[in-house]
This record gives structure tokens, sequence and C-alpha cells, in this order.
């Protein structure tokens, strides 16, 4: 089979329960790490029937760029779009676009960003993008 639905229907309700969040609170987020704490309310509040049970793993939401949204709000959001558009436009042409290019590409299904070695991996590479002097 293509898509392992054990895999998949999980995620999905992991997305529906971040975006009911980010539709409450938009602007500023609910702060760093708090989608582990804030699922399981607001999956009660979701699923009012409770005939679908709440997937007891998943600390995160699987989609790196959807939880920045809900953790930092916009302007958290907008912040760090800024830094690594800015990064990514000094970095086009060289071989770091590439692999920034491609950790952004896998945070659209992970959360690189979370682990300690590819986040520090990415922000080192960020910054080696920008140059040192004009």
């Amino acid at each position: 089979m293509l898509l392992d639905r054990t895999r998949v229907i999980p995620r999905l309700e992991q997305f529906k329960v971040a975006w009911y969040l980010i539709k409450r609170n938009p602007i500023y987020g609910y702060g760093l790490h708090s989608f582990r704490t804030l699922r399981p309310d607001a999956w009660v509040k979701l699923n009012q029937n409770g005939n679908t049970p709440l997937e007891e793993k998943g600390e995160y939401v699987h989609f790196e760029l959807i939880e920045i949204l809900l953790e930092l709000g916009i302007v958290g959001f907008a912040l760090f779009a800024f830094i690594v558009g800015w990064g990514l436009m000094q970095a086009f042409g060289t071989p770091i676009f590439g692999i920034l290019l491609a950790m952004l590409a896998v945070s659209c299904f992970y959360f690189p960003f979370r682990r300690p070695y590819t986040g520090m991996l990415f922000w080192i590479l960020l910054g080696l993008s920008f140059p040192l002097s004009s």
C-alpha cells in the first residue's frame, strides 16, 4: 500500500488539532513546545461525540512550519520566515542553498529543527550563508 493508514490518519488528526489551536490564538501563538500540552484538550473539544480516540503518541505536528506558526504565532512565524528567507537569498547559487532547501522540504513531513543535530546544522549553515563583510 502506498500510504499506511496507521501513520497518515494520526498525522492528519495532528494537523486538525494544530489548525484549531492556530485559529484560536493566531497572533502570538502559545509558546515553545506547547502543542504536546494543548493537544489533549483541543482534541476533546474537536471531537465532542467522543467516538475517535486520541493517538497517545504525538508530541509534534510533523510539519515544522505549522508548529512554528502554532507556537510563535504570526509574529514569530514572520520573523522566522524573514531570517530564513534572507539567508536563502544570501546562499543562492552555493551548495548551502541546496542543503537548506532540502532541510526545509523535510520539515514539511518531520520536525528536523526539534532535533539537536539537525537543528544546529540548519542554523549554522544559515549563518554561514551570510557574508562576513559587505
